[in-house]
């Protein structure tokens, strides 16, 4: 695919609200040329009531009743902006029927998705989907918007199958996203290998698009490329990506490649990366930005400027003041200063008391200092919140242990797994993973329970299941070996430690050694 050419991303920038000065003048350049559909549509966008948009993209059509572009712009306005879906289906439809210039894939994928979200008809949705395509091949978002229809009604296969299709014709290739579609479905699939290779080709295609690479570094790190090789692909990314500064993605970039270079030993870079891209935007930095800072300095254990740069953050937006005062009791009770964790997670209840990851702190918290029926009485209330969070269960299941009521633990552990194998493969990636590796670490939990009571077969099986469900986790691993080698005798370290290094990531080999 080397001769594919770039497609340049423009995402990030503000919307420019246009003053009528410019829109009259857009306007009577309009009208000057009037079977200048570009025109027309260039008006359209600046002006700023829905009557007048409409107004404009009818005009261009009255001169020009075969452009596509202008329908399928009619349409979208009458969707998104008038809420006038009738109006929006005819509008595509006429579109389809009569437009000869502009993209009629876009005029099929827009219908297509309309009647989906409208009418439910995904039958319909399909066909309209597969008529888009056979007239227009090289329509890339069909491609994607067809399989997100298919994976939905749960046709995984076929839905692999259409983006397998897209990657074959040449001008659908040239849209990132399609790639990126591929990736996501090839990496929930568990074919990691192919899963890289779609998203190397996303960030080739568009390296101006952030989550491409930062999903192809997450998937480095986790096949056990290596730290190093993940950092790599968020450098370059950041700096192909300059208009992304001060965004979410390019925040959230630079938060990734601090957790790296500190992985990496090296705090003091770590420290200069957030540092850099807080003054860059002084004096309204991206709150992740002054969050991972933060929770740096707390980890370096100086506390006090991790408590100004908390508060900061803290002030500056009151959207994740939840989420700011729960990582700064996080950190405040790593410090030891329990106490004052306590006050920031009630602090922080009081404002959501609908935030169950708050509710779960809290039992954590309690069940550190051995409060076993205030931590109940939070997980209590964090499962009521969030019935399906394997994390809760998982915490809670480790309260009952610390308390001695083994057979409750084991049960929360129980559900907890029952829970994670119910993610479905729609489920976002990275969701789906750490349910994974609950799942994985409750297993090991029960495992360690039955080898306590002697129950050394229910602990191995317990850990086979785990290691199948997660193959990743140097310590379950070293945990079914020591079983096996109970169980069996002499050679099945070797053994089991060979089995991880063929079913595990690469990195695997070094991790169950230690």
């Amino acid at each position: 695919m080397d001769d594919v050419p770039v497609q340049r991303s423009f995402r990030g920038r503000a919307r420019h609200v246009h003053g009528e000065r410019e829109v009259d003048e857009a306007r009577r350049r309009a009208e000057a040329e009037p079977q200048n559909g570009r025109l027309w549509m260039r008006l359209a966008r600046m002006e700023q009531s829905v009557g007048r948009k409409r107004e404009a993209l009818q005009n261009g059509l009255r001169e020009d009743p075969e452009n596509g572009f202008l329908w399928h712009a009619l349409g979208m306005v009458e969707w998104r902006e008038a809420a006038d879906i009738s109006a929006s289906e005819q509008a595509f439809r006429t579109g389809i029927e009569r437009a000869k210039s502009g993209s009629v894939g876009a005029l099929y994928q827009s219908l297509a998705i309309l009647v989906s979200m409208t009418r439910k008809e995904e039958g319909e949705a399909v066909d309209l989907f597969e008529k888009g395509l056979t007239v227009d091949p090289g329509h890339g978002p069909l491609y994607v918007a067809l399989a997100e229809t298919l994976k939905r009604s749960g046709k995984w296969k076929e839905a692999l199958e259409v983006l397998q299709r897209g990657v074959r014709v040449r001008e659908a290739a040239t849209h990132a996203p399609l790639w990126r579609a591929f990736a996501c479905m090839e990496q929930r699939s568990g074919r990691f290998a192919s899963a890289l290779e779609k998203w190397a080709e996303a960030v080739r295609i568009d390296p101006s698009e952030m989550q491409s690479s930062i999903h192809l570094a997450e998937l480095m790190e986790q096949v056990g490329r290596g730290v190093e090789v993940a950092a790599e692909v968020l450098r370059k990314a950041l700096a192909a990506s300059s208009d992304l500064q001060g965004t979410k993605d390019w925040a959230e970039a630079i938060v990734m490649l601090a957790g790296y270079e500190e992985r990496m030993g090296d705090v003091r870079v770590a420290r200069a990366v957030l540092h850099e891209a807080k003054t860059k935007f002084s004096p309204h930095p991206p709150t992740e930005i002054v969050k991972a800072l933060a929770s740096l300095e707390a980890r370096e254990g100086n506390m006090q400027k991790a408590r100004e740069l908390f508060s900061l953050a803290a002030a500056q937006d009151e959207s994740q003041t939840i989420k700011i005062l729960h990582n700064w009791a996080i950190c405040e009770a790593k410090f030891g200063s329990v106490e004052q964790s306590k006050v920031l997670l009630e602090k922080a209840s009081e404002r959501d008391p609908s935030d169950s990851a708050i509710w779960r702190a809290i039992g954590e918290l309690e069940s550190r200092e051995l409060n076993f029926d205030r931590a109940r009485a939070a997980y209590r209330k964090a499962t009521k919140l969030k019935p399906h969070d394997v994390r809760l269960w998982h915490a809670w299941g480790k309260c009952e242990v610390l308390a001695g009521n083994h057979e409750e633990g084991e049960k929360h552990f129980r559900h907890c797994v029952s829970l994670a194998s119910s993610f479905s493969l729609n489920s976002p990636a990275r969701a789906s993973r750490g349910a994974s590796r609950t799942a994985c670490d409750a297993l090991c939990e029960i495992a360690s329970l039955a080898s306590r009571d002697g129950r050394l077969d229910d602990a191995r099986n317990c850990l086979r299941e785990a290691v199948t469900i997660d193959s990743s986790q140097p310590w379950a691993w070293r945990f079914l070996a020591d079983i096996e080698d109970q169980l069996i005798g002499e050679g099945r370290f070797r053994e089991v430690f060979q089995e991880a290094i063929r079913q595990g990531p690469h990195s695997i080999a070094c991790k169950i050694s230690h």
